[in-house]
């Protein structure tokens, strides 16, 4: 049983006893998926509810998950990508992007990291506890509570709060309808006056139109609609980038990153 947004609802669990590999063949499941052992190298687990791997995820491997994606071992040049949560005993070399929040028990090394909310980094092994976040990217949309950020060896790190992967794709999305919007609207632009000499303004074209042939006069008309549709276009997408924008000064201002420990050298630190 889970509550999904107020709901209770029941859902399949399939469980595999022993590792992911070429006795098995790859997994595509729904509901939760309970995996023994490991996903061996190249294999791949897919569950449109929560994946709980007993082992480590090998070189190449990877998972996709509605849910949460739970490793007790470690994650080895692997990807993941969880509609929720992700916890590891540690992350090397690997692609991880959790929709929610991250828990590493150890430490994560020469990855890049994309979380929703939350990311956490205990480094509960390594004596002075200067392995924890070392090398690679990680990116959380509010808080990174780390007890270390880089090494003494001065591996490059980047640690960025405060960017909402949602709002970034959506600005994304929206910069390129308002690219499509200018240039469309300048090549249309460019035919009206070609086809109305000395025409230079929409209404300087308005008043060529109905001047023009009857046989032009439709032509011309659906592309000066078309112009102005555009046009509308442009000014809404515009108004949806503003309000973007201050979406993200306002997420960016809820942003915290928490070290304890230190900071070493070659880390880069970005807020927003």
């Amino acid at each position: 049983p889970r509550v999904i947004k107020d709901t209770l609802s029941v859902m399949n669990r399939f469980a595999h006893r022993g590792n992911v590999d070429y006795a098995t063949g790859n997994l595509d499941m729904e509901g939760d998926v309970e995996i023994e052992g490991s996903v061996k190298s190249r294999f791949v687990v897919k569950a449109t509810g929560d994946v709980l791997i007993g082992g480590t995820l090998e070189r190449r491997s990877t998972v996709i998950a509605g849910g949460n994606v739970i490793v007790k071992a470690g994650i080895i040049n692997a990807k993941v990508k969880a509609g929720g949560s992700v916890f590891a005993s540690f992350i090397q070399e690997s692609d991880v992007e959790a929709g929610e929040n991250l828990l590493v028990r150890n430490y994560t090394q020469e990855s890049n990291i994309r979380v929703g909310k939350k990311a956490t980094v205990q480094g509960n092994e390594g004596g002075e506890r200067q392995l924890c976040l070392l090398g690679g990217v990680l990116l959380a949309g509010e808080v990174v509570d780390a007890t270390s950020i880089g090494g003494t060896y001065g591996r490059g790190t980047r640690v960025v709060v405060g960017i909402s992967p949602d709002l970034e794709a959506r600005q994304a999305k929206y910069k390129k309808g308002l690219s499509f919007a200018d240039l469309t609207i300048r090549r249309t632009m460019r035919a009206l006056q070609s086809a109305v000499p000395g025409a230079t303004s929409p209404a300087a074209i308005v008043v060529a139109i109905k001047r023009a042939p009857p046989n032009r006069q439709e032509f011309l008309a659906k592309r000066l609609k078309e112009m102005e549709t555009l046009n509308k276009l442009k000014t809404s997408l515009d108004y949806h980038l503003g309000e973007i924008e201050r979406q993200k000064e306002e997420f960016a201002a809820r942003a915290e990153i928490r070290v304890p420990g230190t900071v070493f050298q070659k880390v880069t630190v970005q807020i927003g």
